[in-house]
């Protein structure tokens, strides 16, 4: 591994970083991220500039100035959130995320209590390798489609930064707007020219919000991201559950601990 080189990634990185990521996540929600659209990685370059300015932080490694695995992390006070790890298919199993998040965690530490994740119930490999870096299920959600077929309108709404999502929509292929009804007030996000998302599901269940959303643009479906459990009958009778994902949370000494011992192999 003489020619292994991890690091801070830099702005140039940012489109493999995007194919990566794209390539590594499961083919059922990859439409409703924003690593899909044409425009991410425009956006990962800026998050790079950016540095510190943002909460955002990525990682590579690479070989033969190739970047062949990458790590995507939201930090704040509490936790260090890992989004997003990605390998090369072909540089697989050879101890590369493991570097790589060992590299990443010493770098971003700054009295964070613990690392949290989410992965994809699917995926028992990842499950298994985190569960030995001692993680532990904290939660469980399901990603949720709807129709946008609400005919009955909303009686008024207000888009106050509509113009500044238009923006970033053309720049980036997605973006957020604030949605001001009688009844409520929601960020809607919107992802490519296939979906909106809302944030749970007291706005999936307001016919305001939906039949807002099908005055606005009738073409796209909505989804949400719900906390698995009790669901309203409305959600029961009209959404499609797709992949479920375990929020995972552990201690930042266990974790980092545990990349430093052997027999950890990144799936």
């Amino acid at each position: 591994m003489a020619d292994l080189e991890i690091r801070p990634a830099r702005a140039e990185d940012a489109p493999e970083i995007v194919r990566l990521i794209r390539d590594g996540t499961d083919s059922s929600i990859i439409d409703k991220l924003i690593y899909s659209c044409a425009g991410a990685p425009d956006y990962v370059r800026l998050l790079i500039e950016a540095g510190g300015m943002t909460n955002r932080r990525y990682f590579v490694a690479t070989r033969d100035d190739r970047v062949v695995s990458c790590a995507d992390f939201t930090v704040s006070l509490e936790a260090l959130w890992l989004k997003y790890v990605a390998t090369d298919p072909q540089a697989r199993r050879q101890g590369l995320g493991k570097a790589l998040l060992r590299y990443a965690l010493a770098s971003l530490h700054d009295r964070q209590a613990s690392v949290e994740l989410d992965v994809s119930v699917e995926n028992a490999a990842a499950l298994r390798w985190y569960d030995a870096l001692g993680f532990t299920p904290a939660a469980q959600s399901t990603y949720w489609a709807f129709a946008n077929d609400e005919r009955l309108g909303c009686p008024a709404m207000e888009i106050p930064d509509w113009p500044q999502s238009q923006a970033c929509h053309a720049a980036f292929g997605f973006s957020e707007f604030h949605l001001d009804t009688p009844s409520t007030h929601v960020n809607v996000g919107r992802v490519g020219c296939a979906w909106f998302r809302l944030p749970n599901a007291e706005a999936v269940c307001d016919p305001e919000v939906r039949g807002a959303l099908h005055a606005i643009d009738p073409r796209r479906g909505i989804y949400a991201v719900l906390p698995d459990g009790p669901l309203a009958r409305w959600i029961e009778l009209n959404g499609k559950p797709g992949r479920s994902a375990k929020h995972m949370r552990a201690p930042f000494s266990t974790v980092y601990g545990r990349l430093g011992a052997g027999g950890l192999t990144a799936p």
